[in-house]
């Protein structure tokens, strides 16, 4: 029955299946655009945000190595000569 309405000969038919096999190439063609486009923007911008993390960790390194080195130059100018040669009274004087 169904088969009789259904001729697979028939103009109509080859113009619906041909209008669908177009459809769904298009649909495919069009998923893997986005899919390799959304795929490009995701490394980009994950790229972008590791190097973001990485500036802001290489600041507060850097802001705590240049505090570091105040205190260490503050201690080194406030030793004289006399407690360099004495360990003990050097040891006692840097756990202060």
């Amino acid at each position: 029955m169904f088969l009789d309405r259904f001729h697979l000969l028939s103009l109509k038919t080859r113009v619906f299946l041909l209008t669908l096999l177009v459809v769904v190439v298009g649909f495919f063609s069009l998923t893997f655009y986005t899919k390799e486009l959304l795929r490009d923007e995701l490394l980009f911008y994950t790229g972008e945000q590791q190097r973001s993390a990485l500036n802001q960790l290489t600041s507060e390194v850097e802001h705590g190595l240049k505090v570091w080195m105040g205190h260490l130059s503050t201690v080194a100018s406030r030793v004289s000569t006399t407690l360099l040669n004495d360990r003990a009274a050097l040891q006692a004087y840097l756990l202060e």
